[in-house]
């Protein structure tokens, strides 16, 4: 079964401004190549987050193909394999295992998403959402309605029947999943939020 995962960066939060200058932080989640790239780019901020949210993104799919994983992201590198002005796609390296990614970004947010199937990838569903001031009090809830009421719009349920739910593995919480009239669904999903955004992508 293929999986996905997706994270979301919101550019213009505070915390998220000028870290491509700390090198101590580039250090731990980036290569040296990375991190010359970031140095070189005309928006390192922009860059560093892209390198970031693939492997955020890559870390979420190889918890799911492994039952468990430890996130090391500067042993993960990221190779690039089109670059344009908003959009960037690759593979992720996690070991031996290729995670294929595709991020898109404007002046606002980036949106990473990616699989362990570069066919699921391309035809997977995706969507991002701006939280209102009264919605930042629970983004992972309006995560999950945006959600469910994308995959009812997409017709392959009706919206009353569609829950997202999380189980817990030796007290640890595990990634969401679908489930369609109290039956666990085949399609995989991914939930993500920053700052003032929600994302989430599922297999169509």
């Amino acid at each position: 079964m293929p999986f996905v995962g997706n994270d979301v960066v919101d550019l213009k939060e505070p915390g998220n401004i000028g870290k491509s200058k700390n090198l101590r932080f580039l250090k731990k989640i980036l290569t040296d190549a990375e991190i010359e790239w970031v140095r070189k780019a005309d928006d390192p901020d922009a860059a560093l987050w892209r390198f970031w949210a693939a492997k955020e993104t890559a870390y979420k799919v190889i918890r799911k193909l492994s039952g468990e994983a430890t996130f090391l992201p500067r042993r993960w590198p990221v190779v690039l394999r089109e670059m344009h002005r908003e959009l960037h796609e690759g593979t992720v390296i996690v070991g031996g295992q290729e995670i294929f990614f595709s991020c898109r970004s404007d002046e606002d947010y980036l949106h990473c998403v990616g699989s362990d199937d570069a066919d699921v990838l391309r035809k997977s569903i995706k969507g991002v959402a701006f939280l209102s001031e009264d919605r930042r009090r629970d983004p992972s809830g309006y995560g999950r309605y945006c959600l469910i009421k994308s995959v009812a719009e997409q017709g392959l349920a009706e919206r009353r029947q569609i829950a997202v739910r999380r189980k817990k593995k030796n007290g640890e919480l595990q990634p969401p999943q679908l489930y369609i009239a109290d039956r666990k669904s085949s399609m995989d999903i991914s939930l993500s939020h920053d700052g003032r955004w929600i994302a989430y992508v599922f297999t169509a």
